[in-house]
């Protein structure tokens, strides 16, 4: 048992660090983005019209303007930020599973000034209903959307869920 854990591990870190970005989108900071404790969470996407049963990519960017240093658990974005769309009726569909506490490996900094870039691929061919550990095989219907994001940090150990702008974004 402690084999497969270790090999288990081991496997996860790995991923971890092919998944992370180096990419520099530059300033993706729309208006609409809300701060906590001076940080920010930003997503844009490269297409707002999406076929049905496709996958796109997300562009997110998380900047601290605050004099202090925030801290991240990471494995991959796909698991570490919640990304939901949001229907005109009120309907919730979540692309990414929940986050699960035992996939976070690694912790992250960012330091004042500093802001970091990501890539999560999503697709509306599945999403995950609550509890969300397991994806449908179900595409999500045609229709007007409201895509978000959401990730959690800390500061001096006091967790803060952190909300991106919203992107409006129509399956067809």
């Amino acid at each position: 048992m402690k084999t497969f854990s270790a090999l288990l591990i081991i496997v996860y870190s790995t991923v971890a660090c092919m998944a992370q970005s180096t990419n520099n989108f530059g300033t993706i900071i729309p208006n609409g983005s809300q701060s906590v404790n001076e940080v920010q969470l930003s997503v844009t996407v490269s297409n707002n019209v999406i076929s049905v049963g496709s996958m796109f990519s997300i562009f997110v960017q998380m900047k601290n303007s605050s004099t202090n240093t925030i801290y991240m658990s990471e494995s991959s974005p796909e698991e570490d930020f919640s990304v939901f769309l949001i229907s005109n009726s009120g309907n919730v569909y979540e692309l990414t599973p929940t986050p699960f506490r035992f996939t976070r490996l690694m912790r992250a900094k960012l330091n004042p000034g500093e802001s970091r870039d990501w890539v999560i691929h999503v697709g509306v061919n599945r999403y995950f209903e609550p509890p969300g550990l397991v994806a449908t095989n179900k595409n999500i219907e045609p229709g007007d959307y409201t895509l978000q994001a959401m990730r959690h940090f800390s500061i001096n150990d006091n967790v803060f869920k952190l909300d991106s702008n919203s992107l409006n974004i129509q399956i067809r």
